[in-house]
């Protein structure tokens, strides 16, 4: 009887069984705490969005001189030459006259390649503020594809699984707020350049690709290097026969006096402020630090000693990267030798806004996925630190007047831009892994 009661009320009792368990088991996959986090994330970064969208102004802008450059191309024929406009009263704000002996700052304008030039002549027939909202858009769709793009390429795990909080992270940092607030190509440079890595087994895609890229800024031509040492060097070939098919194109539709305006006031003349804060690289730190300028007040005024640093700098990095270069083992190590010649490229270039930094993401989720295959706590720690020192922006100093006349004087120099040494710190620390590199063996 005793027996019977307790089988009765063992009927009665809700079974514990891991059938029964099962919905309530799939309520809380972990998986689901990921999807919560990215749902809230992509929120938070589509008001972000808006929130830069909302603060656009003619006044903080670069994408003016771009739209002036299609502008003045279309009615002069020359993309260096503005003539008075509709956004001449935004752009041309009047100034006092200098006194004797003060240094005059050139009006800088348009400083790129006349390639980019005819490429924004669309635009440029456009009022200027229906043409900042549709390149605003344009920029924002850049971004998407270059999130996407680097999450592919580096098959990280991580920024897989929290995609929508790396979107986050990425709209907030100020590289990327810049560009986008700015108005800047840095985001259309960095995903043509990513574009290049993932179309590498496709040689006349990559090189197109580069040569159409260096058109844009000169610099990334600096990548081409990697390929002319190693395979596959296909990539070079096709890059330079596309370069000079780009340049016989638009002298023929457009004649030589462009470039010839394009050489003599920006690369070898001095209308364009690269000793300005903003300029991530070794030629405007050494212009900052050893000679004089309107941006700071140096150690002392020795331009020789200025160029010298630089030219030492630039093939010191050159150097670097040619022995850390090796014949691609795997996808993994083609990435990392790739993404330390991006950086040096950067290093490199005489003119490198802060904003160009927005690149970075590439190698960052390189290494992320070097860490999760070879767990090394001195690479997590380089990373961390690199990381951080490239998201604080050249005006960091801004705030207090005391602190910006200190770091924009002599020594102080040494820490007006941060972010050059954690760009620094990428170069070398890709370096070292390009140069121990080995792949898995399953």
């Amino acid at each position: 009887m005793l027996r019977d009661l307790e089988g009765k009320e063992s009927m009665d009792q809700p079974s514990s069984s891991p059938s029964n368990l099962q919905p309530l088991g799939q309520v809380r996959q972990p998986t689901s705490l990921p999807r919560r986090a990215n749902g809230i994330a992509l929120v938070l970064a589509l008001l972000w969005l808006l929130l830069i969208g909302l603060t656009l102004t003619p006044q903080v802008d670069d994408f003016k001189w771009y739209w002036q450059a299609g502008r003045s191309f279309s009615e002069t024929g020359d993309p260096y030459h503005y003539k008075d406009d509709p956004v001449a009263g935004i752009i041309s704000q009047p100034q006092p006259a200098p006194e004797p002996g003060d240094i005059v700052a050139p009006i800088f304008a348009y400083g790129y390649p006349p390639l980019f030039a005819y490429a924004m002549q669309p635009l440029g027939r456009l009022d200027y503020r229906t043409a900042q909202w549709i390149w605003f858009g344009l920029n924002t769709l850049l971004l998407i594809g270059l999130i996407a793009l680097c999450m592919q390429l580096s098959r990280s795990t991580l920024a897989r699984r929290y995609w929508g909080i790396l979107t986050l992270i990425m709209l907030v940092a100020p590289p990327t707020r810049l560009s986008l607030q700015l108005g800047q190509v840095s985001i259309l440079i960095a995903v043509m350049l990513a574009g290049c890595l993932a179309l590498e087994r496709r040689p006349y895609l990559a090189g197109l690709l580069l040569a159409s890229v260096s058109w844009i800024k000169l610099t990334p031509i600096v990548i081409g290097m990697r390929y002319a040492l190693w395979r596959p060097r296909g990539v070079l070939w096709w890059t330079i026969a596309a370069g000079l098919g780009l340049l016989a194109i638009s002298l023929l539709a457009y004649g030589v006096a462009p470039y010839q305006h394009f050489f003599d006031s920006i690369v070898f003349g001095r209308e364009y402020p690269y000793a300005a804060e903003h300029n991530i690289s070794f030629y405007g730190f050494w212009s900052r630090l050893l000679a004089r300028s309107l941006y700071a007040v140096p150690l002392i005024d020795a331009l020789i000693l200025a160029r010298t640093a630089t030219i030492l700098s630039s093939v010191a990095t050159l150097g670097l990267c040619a022995w850390a270069t090796r014949e691609p083992s795997d996808q993994l190590g083609s990435q990392i030798v790739f993404c330390l010649w991006l950086c040096a490229m950067q290093l490199l270039s005489p003119s490198n806004g802060y904003y160009s930094l927005v690149a970075l993401l590439l190698p960052l989720l390189v290494v992320l996925r070097y860490l999760e295959q070879r767990p090394d706590r001195r690479v997590r720690v380089w990373l961390i630190v690199g990381t951080a020192l490239a998201c604080i922006p050249p005006t960091w100093s801004d705030w207090q007047p005391a602190l910006y006349n200190t770091v924009h004087t002599g020594w102080g120099l040494l820490i007006l831009t941060p972010s050059l040494y954690g760009l620094l710190i990428y170069t070398i620390l890709l370096a070292r892994l390009a140069r121990s590199y080995r792949p898995t063996t399953s």
